[in-house]
């Protein structure tokens, strides 16, 4: 069973909310996993034994990063992908909290208690 929207999006919150809302970074490059123990919002959604190094570099519609995210292609991927980019263009913790509630807004999410505080 894949992942639904607001599944995904509340363990991709989560995960972003315990390392600050930080990006998941080297050099410019967002990785699935970096260093740290940082990930992307996407990378929250691949469980370890999902997660191979050869999916970095890669976008969340890669056939490859969904199947190990556990996405629906057809129906979710527009919402992952815009779930990517708020983690991957944020330019701070605050724009990264920002971009995840418009993106719940869009679609008509519930927002989870970590981006109900402190938004600038």
């Amino acid at each position: 069973m894949y992942i639904t929207k607001q599944e995904g999006f509340n363990k991709a919150v989560a995960g972003l909310a315990s390392q600050g809302f930080q990006q998941s970074i080297s050099g410019e490059t967002c990785l699935y996993r970096g260093p740290d123990g940082r990930r992307c919002g996407i990378g929250w959604l691949i469980e370890n034994k999902d997660y191979k190094s050869i999916l970095e570099g890669r976008s969340v519609d890669d056939a490859d990063v969904m199947a190990a995210a556990n996405i629906n292609d057809q129906e979710d991927r527009h919402f992952f992908y815009r779930l990517q980019k708020a983690h991957d263009k944020a330019l701070s913790p605050d724009a990264m909290k920002r971009m995840l509630r418009f993106l719940a807004q869009d679609y008509n999410l519930e927002v989870p208690a970590e981006l109900k505080e402190n938004i600038a």
